[in-house]
């Protein structure tokens, strides 16, 4: 119908959000919401903006451990979200998370998850955009070990 506005509209705050390109970066609820499909295949990178040392410090893994984790980060880097989806355990309950002044404001709707940096060694955190939000790191398995 013309005249009509769409049910469904970009709030400003979400078109002021963009890329290098200048493309619009959406949430992946963001584009749920709207009926965007996301680009599966794009390379995902790690970001520390959430990282909470509180829980585990980076001090506390080994050097082998912390080759581990250089490892994982370039494997993340150098994978896309579709293989990452396959491989990560989402979080079902966000209770059993630890507490984090610096988590504390992300979005409800966010949805965390767990990847896998060794045998035994997890990272924790959520999806924006293309980047991969590393919370917490958990070394022994202990955050989430269903």
């Amino acid at each position: 119908m013309r005249g009509r506005k769409s049910e469904r509209h970009i709030p400003n705050a979400a078109i002021n959000k963009k890329d290098e390109k200048g493309g619009i970066l959406l949430t992946i609820d963001e584009c749920k919401i709207f009926g965007i499909q996301r680009n599966m295949h794009d390379h995902p990178y790690v970001n520390l903006k959430y990282f909470d040392s509180n829980y585990e410090c980076l001090s506390v893994w080994e050097k082998d451990e912390l080759k581990l984790l250089s490892d994982f980060i370039q494997k993340v880097s150098n994978s896309n979200w579709f293989d990452i989806q396959r491989s990560c355990t989402k979080h079902q309950d966000k209770s059993v998370l630890p507490k984090s002044k610096k988590v504390e404001n992300v979005s409800p709707d966010i949805t965390f998850f767990e990847l896998r940096v060794s045998i035994k060694a997890r990272v924790h955190g959520f999806r924006s955009a293309n980047a991969f939000f590393l919370c917490w790191l958990d070394r022994n398995h202990q955050i989430y070990p269903m």
